[in-house]
């Protein structure tokens, strides 16, 4: 009986060890974006959409308050290995609402497209925090 007892508990040990860090990794999607540690943003992101031969660029910047925001969002065509910006927008924007951005450049070429974010980050003074940079999925037309 103490044999049978002690397999079971040793058993429970393992597998106590062993299913937090399995269902850990199950939690954590495949194309999880890397996520940095900012003082003024709670989180940025960019998105492309391709329509025809229009391609609209989305920058959201989730901030935090008293702080302001510099956002520029680039359209940009890959040539050979290079990103090239084709068209910008900016916009600015303050506190817990950040800048978000929509913008569509039209009469697009065949080839493949990205949108960039670039964001400066400013405290209350005006003076510079931080700025942060994330690029979307590339989509092809």
């Amino acid at each position: 009986m103490k044999k049978l007892v002690s397999i079971v508990f040793s058993v429970i040990l393992i597998f106590s060890v062993i299913a937090p860090a399995y269902a850990e990794d199950l939690e954590t999607p495949v194309e999880d974006p890397i996520i940095e540690e900012y003082q003024g943003i709670r989180y940025i992101t960019a998105d492309i959409s391709i329509s025809g031969s229009s391609a609209t660029c989305y920058g959201v910047v989730d901030g935090r308050s008293s702080y302001s925001y510099s956002m520029t969002v680039y359209l940009q065509k890959l040539s050979g290995s290079n990103w090239n910006s084709i068209a910008s927008w900016s916009a600015t924007g303050s506190g817990n609402l950040g800048v978000s951005l929509t913008k569509a450049k039209n009469g697009l070429t065949s080839g493949t497209y990205r949108c960039k974010v670039y964001v400066s980050v400013y405290d209350s003074n005006g003076q510079f925090v931080e700025s942060a940079t994330v690029c979307s999925r590339s989509s092809s037309y």
